[in-house]
C-alpha cells in the first residue's frame, strides 16, 4: 500500500476527503503515520529493521552513534540497538567483546579481587580482547555512545579504531514527497499496512471523534481494538522471520 492509498483509506473511515486531513498547512495524516510507526519501532525490534553501520572510536572520546554511517543510508535515520561489534583483521571482521559499562566494571572488580592461586578462574581479559584489540580493553555502550573500556586520559595510538556494527535502526520519517510515490515507502506499508491503517485512524479519532462510546452501545468497533488485533498479528509474523528455535547441521 502506498501512502497516498493509505491516506485515502483513513479519510474514508472518518468520512472525510483526503484534503480534509490537512489543517493549517499541516498534514495531520503524515504526522499520525510517523507517530504510529515510531511507536511500533520503539515497542518492538523488528527483524526487517536490521542494518549495518561503521563507526570510528578512540580511547579518550569514544564515538557517538549519531556519527555512525548506516547502510543502507537511504532507509534508516539512526541506530536503535546494537547486536554485535566487530573490527577488521586481515580483511575479515572479527567480533569483539561488547557489553554495558556496569557489566564490564563488575567483571573488572571481580578480577581485581581474585588472588594468584585462582588465576585459572580468571578469564579477564578474554582471548578476544587480547587477540583482537591487543589490550585488556573492550567496547562498551554508554547512552548513545560507544567507548573503549577502561578509558584512558590520552590516546595510546593516533589512529581511531574502526568498528563494524550489526544493529537495528529507526526508519526515516515520511515526508510530503512520499505521498506521491507510486510504491510503498518502506516495509511497514507493505507488511504492516493493517496496523498502520488502524493506528492512524485511532490517532486522528481524537480530532474527528468518529468512534465514540454511546450509552446504547457503539455499533462500530473501536479503532483501538482493531489496532491491537493488527499489532498482535504483526508480532507473530515477525517472530517467525528467523526460526531461532531450530538447530541445523553445519
Amino acid at each position: 500500500m502506498t501512502l497516498k492509498e493509505l491516506k485515502a483509506v483513513v479519510a474514508a473511515y472518518h468520512e472525510k476527503e483526503p484534503h480534509e486531513l490537512d489543517k493549517n498547512e499541516v498534514d495531520l495524516f503524515l504526522i499520525a503515520a510517523n507517530n504510529a510507526r515510531k511507536d511500533a519501532e520503539k515497542l518492538h525490534t523488528f527483524e526487517w529493521n536490521s542494518c549495518t553501520a561503521t563507526l570510528s572510536i578512540d580511547g579518550v572520546n569514544g564515538g557517538q552513534l549519531a556519527d555512525a554511517v548506516i547502510s543502507p543510508t537511504s532507509i534508516f535515520k539512526g541506530i536503535k540497538e546494537i547486536k554485535t561489534v566487530s573490527i577488521l583483521r586481515n580483511n575479515v571482521y572479527i567480533p569483539v567483546d561488547f557489553t554495558r559499562v556496569d557489566i564490564e566494571i563488575e567483571r573488572e572488580r571481580s578480577q581485581l579481587e581474585l588472588n594468584d592461586p585462582f588465576w585459572f578462574e580468571n578469564r579477564y581479559p578474554s582471548d578476544s580482547q587480547l587477540n583482537m584489540l591487543n589490550s585488556d580493553q573492550c567496547v562498551v555502550q554508554r547512552g548513545m555512545g560507544l567507548y573503549l573500556f577502561p578509558r584512558v586520559q590520552s590516546a595510546m595510538t593516533p589512529t581511531p579504531l574502526s568498528l563494524a556494527l550489526e544493529c537495528y535502526g529507526f526508519l526515516k520519517d515520511y515526508v510530503i514527497a512520499d505521498i506521491d510515490d507510486a510504491v510503498a515507502a518502506d516495509w511497514f506499508l507493505d507488511q504492516a499496512d493493517k496496523y498502520m491503517q488502524w493506528a492512524i485512524i485511532d490517532e486522528l479519532n481524537y480530532l474527528f471523534q468518529t468512534y465514540v462510546p454511546r450509552q446504547e452501545g457503539n455499533v462500530i468497533p473501536s479503532p483501538k481494538d482493531k489496532r491491537d488485533e493488527a499489532w498482535r498479528d504483526l508480532l507473530v509474523w515477525d517472530a517467525y522471520m528467523v526460526d531461532s528455535h531450530i538447530t541445523r547441521p553445519k
